[in-house]
């Protein structure tokens, strides 16, 4: 198990790292749970995925994304494996492969990040699956109540 803290001074954003992280893990599934998400970083999921370094993309977002990001909402909900809108504040990400589990937890958003932002990158198996087992948990908890507001899988979006 491996521990690296990291701090940003507005150098670099959080999907800058990711696909940092990717070119050393090779092709990985990404998991993350986000307040905000915003075209750009989307773009930028989107192109390592077109680079074969992403499988698959689970994601829970901010229920607002549709608001305040229609564009970025519409993008990701295109071609995320799985996008679910709940009510979220954390900030996680999970890469994960059968050699590498990197989970990285911090204040940056997938945002374009230009201030100070902090985190840590986790090389642990436990912590992956401790955070990708809450996002799964989630996505599944919404994907049972059907009357919710906002519920997105695999393309499409039901009101």
């Amino acid at each position: 198990n491996e521990i690296v803290n990291f701090y940003t001074n507005g150098s670099f954003s959080l999907y800058n790292l990711v696909g940092s992280l990717l070119k050393i893990t090779g092709k990985a599934d990404l998991y993350f749970s986000t307040w905000s998400i915003t075209e750009e970083p989307i773009r930028a999921i989107f192109q390592l995925k077109e680079l074969g370094y992403l499988n698959e993309i689970h994601a829970i977002v901010d229920h607002r994304i549709k608001i305040n990001s229609p564009n970025g909402f519409q993008l990701a909900n295109s071609f995320f494996d799985t996008l679910e809108l709940v009510k979220v504040h954390a900030k996680t990400t999970v890469i994960s492969n059968s050699e590498w589990n990197i989970t990285i937890i911090g204040s940056a958003n997938w945002t374009k990040n230009p201030r100070l932002e902090v985190g840590v990158i986790l090389k642990c198996e436990h912590t992956a699956n401790f955070y990708k087992g809450i996002i799964n948990e989630k996505i599944i908890v919404r994907r049972r109540n059907e009357n919710s507001a906002g519920i997105c899988r695999n393309g499409t979006s039901e009101a």
